[in-house]
C-alpha cells in the first residue's frame, strides 16, 4: 500500500492498494501515515485521491464525513 505513493506505482483501475492507502489518508490513520508522510506526499496523497473519487465518487468523502463525526464525541463512548 505504501508503495502506491512512495514508488510513484500508477494502475489502470481502483485497486486494493489504491483504495486503503487513499482511505488511511482520510481517516488520518497515523500507524500508517505520520504527519511527516501527509506533509510529504501531499500532493501524491492529492492525486490518488482524485483517482479514487474518479472510480468512486461520493465514496472517501462520506467515509471521512462519517469516520471523523464519530471520533468527535469519543469515538462513539459519549455519556
Amino acid at each position: 500500500m505504501r508503495a502506491t505513493v512512495f514508488d510513484g506505482a500508477h494502475a489502470e483501475g481502483l485497486t486494493d492498494e489504491l483504495a486503503m492507502a487513499v482511505l488511511a489518508v482520510e481517516l488520518e490513520l497515523a500507524s500508517v501515515w505520520s504527519k511527516e508522510d501527509r506533509r510529504t506526499y501531499k500532493s501524491d496523497f492529492k492525486a490518488h485521491a482524485a483517482r479514487f473519487d474518479a472510480f468512486v465518487p461520493g465514496l472517501r468523502k462520506a467515509l471521512r464525513d462519517s469516520y471523523l463525526a464519530s471520533r468527535a464525541v469519543g469515538g462513539g463512548w459519549s455519556a
